[in-house]
């Protein structure tokens, strides 16, 4: 009686455990698909993610040619986009690494 016992507690574990895991690869795929931003992805990927995003095209957007872009909201850019695509909230550390991959200043705030 013992045995089958035993038996019985070590499949409700394993069940359990597999439960578990399962929920835990499903949570991990959700956060992950729902994450706007790429970690692996480099400054030129993410800001082509920011600019073809419709959502964010009150605060930069491409200029009408679609050679340039353009920063109409520096505050908006900084307090909604900044933080979830970068590890910065500072417009002005977002313009150094803008320089910094070989975007040149067109005018104002555009690139």
């Amino acid at each position: 009686m013992q045995t089958k016992m035993s038996s019985n507690k070590s499949e409700k574990v394993a069940s359990d455990v597999n439960e578990y895991s399962s929920q835990n690869d499903t949570l991990a795929a959700v956060s992950t698909s729902n994450s706007k931003e790429n970690p692996n992805k480099s400054f030129p990927g993410k800001l082509h993610s920011i600019l073809t995003d419709e959502k964010w095209h009150h605060i930069i957007t491409f200029t009408g040619d679609g050679r340039s872009w353009k920063v109409l909201d520096k505050k908006l850019l900084e307090t909604e986009i900044l933080p979830i695509y970068f590890r910065t909230k500072k417009y002005i550390s977002f313009t150094r690494n803008v320089v910094g991959w070989g975007f040149r200043r067109e005018g104002k705030a555009q690139y």
